[in-house]
């Protein structure tokens, strides 16, 4: 495999790399929203505990 090819790959594989890396970071932030959501409907719905 020539230099010119082997650096093209590790660019390859740093861009996926990064992409992953942000798409990690929307979903960790998707969690932390839905976890808010959901302790928001909790207490909610504690109201109407008898």
């Amino acid at each position: 495999m020539s230099a010119s090819l082997c650096v093209m790959k590790a660019t390859d594989v740093s861009a996926v790399s990064e992409e992953q890396a942000a798409s990690n970071e929307e979903i960790a932030a998707a969690s932390q929203t839905l976890a808010d959501i959901a302790e928001r409907l909790q207490a909610g719905v504690e109201k109407f505990r008898l």
